[in-house]
């Protein structure tokens, strides 16, 4: 089966995860100490005091012996233990050999309109995914908004279909526009349907894709609305049209050329985002030529967030996605640069960056403890003890 009839056959499989989906009941989970997702409600005034090592996710150091101190589904304050009062009545969890870190957020992911994957993330401690291309004409906004409800499922931010070309890239199963009026026509539709975020793909050479005029008119139109454009492009022509065009972020390590350093350096200035999804789905490490282009942009203070693609390539990591991480590690980047990228950076890239993405006062309680210090050894991603989404606990062990 060649990729592109795998892709396609994913996507008919989430389409059925829908219908499924729609009927069904969440069977009670593991009961877990309050507030938990069992009884959130009967035990929302219990505040949550949690204590260990603070990575708060803005790329300032480490705060040894630190509290994040949680009440309502927010955090209230986040600093050295001695500097924070802590309620009288909180339930204080304490992980002295542990790191306390945002939740982390993957911001490429496919087929994830599926409670079960949902929870496979959460308890990670991947607590928002951003879902990038579903099958047209089918209802993914209101089965996200279902899905949303459950604390124990990751948070969905939710493209929708990508907008293409006739013939173009999974024309079959995406929007295909034929002009720029038409372009913009699609995406007010999509928006008003309850798009958060707005997918073009450029496949050029494999596919005819989206002239440089339309593209333009996708984002200018989705820019009027407020919503971002995430680009999908594997060569240096579909870069090229998508930096032109202004989009917010690019998907996937294009080959850019022999003299990559005009395109990457114009998408640095334009404030363009880059999600390398590096994790293969055979396995194979990514080509120094496309490490060498990353490290380029790194160097020139490009902005990159988390995100590996996982649903629509087979063995892609659905969970904490520690292979990808440890591609980007070897690609150039520090541990504390990727914590950014998978915590605030990719907030940013979702649009949620006041709600969530760091530890302080006024966020959303999404909160992720480990053992072990991330900034030593990246693996400690993969040593769960608690897991906090919207102030519901989820996992603690």
């Amino acid at each position: 089966m060649s990729s592109k009839a795998r892709f396609i056959s994913l996507f008919f499989m989430s389409c059925l995860c829908f219908l499924m989906s729609a009927g069904a009941t969440h069977s009670p989970g593991e009961k877990l100490s309050a507030p938990g997702p069992d009884d959130p409600k009967g035990s929302s005034g219990i505040p949550i005091a949690v204590t260990g090592t603070l990575i708060d996710g803005t790329g300032v150091a480490p705060v040894p012996d630190a509290v994040v101190v949680i009440e309502d589904g927010q955090i209230t304050a986040a600093g050295p233990r001695k500097e924070v009062k802590i309620p009288a009545n909180a339930r204080i969890l304490e992980f002295p050999g542990g790191t306390l870190l945002p939740g982390f957020i993957n911001a490429h992911v496919h087929t994830m309109f599926d409670d079960k994957k949902l929870k496979a993330w959460a308890r990670e401690g991947v607590t928002t995914v951003r879902d990038l291309a579903e099958a047209a004409n089918l209802e993914w906004f209101a089965l996200r908004d279902k899905l949303r409800a459950d604390p124990r499922n990751a948070r969905i931010v939710a493209a929708g279909p990508v907008f293409t070309c006739a013939d173009g890239f999974l024309k079959e199963v995406s929007l295909v526009v034929s002009s720029p009026e038409d372009a913009r026509a699609k995406v007010k539709a999509l928006i008003d349907q309850g798009a958060d975020v707005i997918k073009v793909g450029l496949n050029s050479p494999i596919y005819p894709e989206l002239s440089p005029d339309v593209v333009k008119a996708i984002v200018d139109a989705a820019h009027g609305r407020g919503k971002p454009v995430a680009a999908h492009v594997i060569s240096a022509q579909g870069m090229g049209v998508a930096v032109e065009a202004g989009v917010d972020d690019l998907s996937h390590m294009a080959p850019i050329g022999a003299k990559p350093e005009a395109l990457i350096r114009q998408a640095k200035e334009k404030g363009i985002y880059w999600i390398p999804t590096f994790e293969p789905p055979r396995g194979d490490p990514p080509r120094q030529k496309v490490k060498d282009d990353f490290r380029l942009f790194l160097d020139l203070g490009g902005a990159v967030a988390l995100g590996n693609d996982s649903g629509s390539m087979p063995n892609v990591q659905v969970g904490m996605p520690i292979k990808e991480i440890l591609f980007m590690q070897d690609a150039g980047m520090t541990p504390m640069r990727i914590i950014e990228a998978a915590t605030r950076q990719a907030a940013r890239v979702c649009r949620l960056e006041n709600e969530i993405g760091t530890l302080q006062p006024g966020k959303r309680a999404d909160l992720l403890v480990v053992d072990g210090n991330p900034l030593e050894d990246l693996n400690a991603l993969t040593k769960t003890r608690l897991v906090i989404h919207d102030g519901i606990i989820i996992r603690l062990e």
